[in-house]
Protein backbone atom coordinates (compact mmCIF):
# COMPACT_ATOMS: atom_id res chain seq x y z
CA UNK A 1 0.00 0.00 0.00
CA UNK A 2 1.32 2.91 -0.79
CA UNK A 3 1.97 6.25 2.25
CA UNK A 4 -0.71 8.48 1.83
CA UNK A 5 -0.03 12.02 2.75
CA UNK A 6 -3.71 14.89 4.35
CA UNK A 7 -1.92 18.19 2.31
CA UNK A 8 -5.26 20.11 3.14
CA UNK A 9 -8.91 20.05 4.18
CA UNK A 10 -11.67 22.79 3.84
CA UNK A 11 -14.81 23.19 3.39
CA UNK A 12 -16.61 24.55 -0.14
CA UNK A 13 -20.53 24.77 -0.72
CA UNK A 14 -21.02 23.13 2.08
CA UNK A 15 -18.92 19.69 1.80
CA UNK A 16 -15.96 18.84 3.50
CA UNK A 17 -12.72 17.92 1.13
CA UNK A 18 -9.82 16.29 2.11
CA UNK A 19 -6.89 16.99 -0.83
CA UNK A 20 -4.32 13.79 0.55
CA UNK A 21 -0.96 13.59 -1.74
CA UNK A 22 -0.07 9.81 -2.94
CA UNK A 23 2.45 8.10 -4.53
CA UNK A 24 1.10 5.12 -6.90
CA UNK A 25 2.77 3.71 -9.97
CA UNK A 26 -0.47 3.13 -12.02
CA UNK A 27 -1.45 6.04 -14.74
CA UNK A 28 -4.42 7.45 -12.68
CA UNK A 29 -3.56 11.24 -12.07
CA UNK A 30 -6.22 12.10 -9.55
CA UNK A 31 -9.15 10.43 -7.96
CA UNK A 32 -12.67 10.97 -5.22
CA UNK A 33 -14.71 8.72 -3.06
CA UNK A 34 -17.07 9.74 -0.92
CA UNK A 35 -16.75 8.80 2.93
CA UNK A 36 -19.54 7.39 5.11
CA UNK A 37 -19.19 10.94 7.21
CA UNK A 38 -20.65 12.45 3.79
CA UNK A 39 -16.99 14.30 3.47
CA UNK A 40 -14.95 13.88 -0.02
CA UNK A 41 -11.10 12.61 -0.81
CA UNK A 42 -9.45 13.69 -3.07
CA UNK A 43 -6.46 11.60 -3.95
CA UNK A 44 -3.51 13.54 -5.53
CA UNK A 45 -0.66 11.13 -7.44
CA UNK A 46 2.81 12.44 -6.45
CA UNK A 47 4.23 11.03 -9.98
CA UNK A 48 2.36 13.97 -11.94
CA UNK A 49 3.29 17.51 -12.46
CA UNK A 50 1.85 20.03 -10.26
CA UNK A 51 0.41 21.77 -13.63
CA UNK A 52 -1.47 18.42 -14.45
CA UNK A 53 -2.95 17.79 -10.58
CA UNK A 54 -3.90 21.51 -10.66
CA UNK A 55 -6.21 20.01 -13.42
CA UNK A 56 -7.22 16.97 -12.14
CA UNK A 57 -7.77 18.42 -8.53
CA UNK A 58 -10.26 20.95 -9.58
CA UNK A 59 -12.02 18.00 -12.40
CA UNK A 60 -12.45 16.09 -9.24
CA UNK A 61 -13.87 18.50 -7.42
CA UNK A 62 -16.17 19.73 -9.97
CA UNK A 63 -17.10 16.16 -9.91
CA UNK A 64 -17.92 16.49 -6.29
CA UNK A 65 -20.01 19.86 -7.01
CA UNK A 66 -21.88 18.85 -9.97
CA UNK A 67 -23.11 15.74 -7.78
CA UNK A 68 -21.72 13.10 -9.82
CA UNK A 69 -21.56 10.82 -6.96
CA UNK A 70 -25.18 10.63 -7.01
CA UNK A 71 -25.74 9.18 -10.29
CA UNK A 72 -25.91 5.98 -9.30
CA UNK A 73 -26.41 3.30 -11.75
CA UNK A 74 -25.14 5.97 -14.85
CA UNK A 75 -22.29 4.57 -16.67
CA UNK A 76 -18.92 6.02 -15.38
CA UNK A 77 -17.12 6.58 -19.18
CA UNK A 78 -20.80 8.77 -19.65
CA UNK A 79 -20.34 11.11 -16.59
CA UNK A 80 -16.56 11.24 -17.45
CA UNK A 81 -17.15 12.32 -20.88
CA UNK A 82 -20.02 15.16 -19.91
CA UNK A 83 -16.90 16.41 -17.76
CA UNK A 84 -14.68 16.28 -20.27
CA UNK A 85 -16.61 18.59 -22.52
CA UNK A 86 -17.28 20.59 -20.21
CA UNK A 87 -13.62 21.21 -19.62
CA UNK A 88 -13.37 21.34 -23.49
CA UNK A 89 -15.50 23.63 -23.90
CA UNK A 90 -14.17 26.40 -21.22
CA UNK A 91 -10.15 25.78 -22.97
CA UNK A 92 -11.92 26.96 -26.09
CA UNK A 93 -13.54 29.94 -24.29
CA UNK A 94 -10.49 31.04 -22.65
CA UNK A 95 -8.28 30.40 -25.65
CA UNK A 96 -11.01 32.72 -27.59
CA UNK A 97 -11.07 35.26 -24.82
CA UNK A 98 -6.75 35.21 -25.12
CA UNK A 99 -6.35 35.66 -28.74
CA UNK A 100 -9.39 38.28 -28.75
CA UNK A 101 -7.39 40.10 -25.72
CA UNK A 102 -4.26 40.18 -27.75
CA UNK A 103 -6.02 41.51 -30.50
CA UNK A 104 -7.49 44.39 -28.24
CA UNK A 105 -4.04 45.28 -27.11
CA UNK A 106 -2.50 45.64 -30.32
CA UNK A 107 -5.10 47.84 -31.37
CA UNK A 108 -4.84 49.39 -28.42
CA UNK A 109 -0.75 49.72 -29.19
CA UNK A 110 -1.57 50.90 -32.27
CA UNK A 111 -3.66 53.30 -31.78
CA UNK A 112 -1.61 54.89 -29.06
CA UNK A 113 1.60 54.19 -31.33
CA UNK A 114 -0.48 56.62 -34.02
CA UNK A 115 -1.26 59.38 -31.47
CA UNK A 116 2.53 59.31 -30.34
CA UNK A 117 3.52 59.63 -33.91
CA UNK A 118 0.99 62.32 -34.53
CA UNK A 119 1.99 64.23 -31.85
CA UNK A 120 5.63 63.85 -32.80
CA UNK A 121 4.79 64.79 -36.10
CA UNK A 122 2.65 68.03 -35.13
CA UNK A 123 5.65 69.06 -32.73
CA UNK A 124 7.86 68.69 -35.29
CA UNK A 125 5.86 71.07 -37.64
CA UNK A 126 5.68 73.87 -34.59
CA UNK A 127 9.33 73.33 -34.42
CA UNK A 128 10.47 73.44 -37.83
CA UNK A 129 7.63 76.94 -38.20
CA UNK A 130 9.41 78.56 -35.42
CA UNK A 131 12.75 77.53 -36.55
CA UNK A 132 11.74 79.60 -39.89
CA UNK A 133 10.50 82.33 -37.74
CA UNK A 134 13.18 82.82 -35.94
CA UNK A 135 14.96 82.69 -39.49
CA UNK A 136 13.22 84.80 -41.01
CA UNK A 137 12.97 87.72 -38.05
CA UNK A 138 16.96 87.57 -38.33
CA UNK A 139 17.36 88.17 -42.41
CA UNK A 140 15.06 90.91 -41.26
CA UNK A 141 16.83 92.42 -38.42
CA UNK A 142 20.08 92.77 -40.97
Amino acid sequence: MAREVVINSFEMEGKVFSAILIDEVFGIEAWSRESVDGSYQIFLNARYSDDRLRKAFKHEVDHILRGDFDRVGEDVSVIEHQAHAVEEQAEEVITEVTVKRRELYITKKRKLDYAFAQKRRTESVFEWDYRMIGMQQAKWEE
